[in-house]
């Protein structure tokens, strides 16, 4: 499997979630959303449901060192987030 930079995972899977194996990050102190950390990884599944995603991890992320689960698209303005 290919490695994609960001740019090209929002391309091909716009508003969705997606599950990004061997996430190549930025080495900054940047404070921000996992996608906006990260540079490149390899797509190892893409849903519009993150539930989905949720449910298969574990088998899906064999192989993988790291993985991160990223959205696509614009977060919702009510989208509650717990600290």
């Amino acid at each position: 499997m290919e490695a994609l930079s960001v740019e090209q995972i929002k391309l091909q899977y716009p508003d969705e979630w997606v599950l990004v194996g061997n996430p190549e990050m930025r080495k900054d102190n940047f404070v921000g959303a996992v996608i906006q950390k990260m540079l490149s990884g390899v797509v190892i599944y893409h849903s519009k449901d993150k539930r989905e995603i949720a449910y298969k991890i574990k088998e899906l992320r064999e192989g993988f060192l790291k993985v991160a689960c990223v959205f696509t698209g614009d977060m919702p303005k009510n989208r509650k987030f717990w600290l």
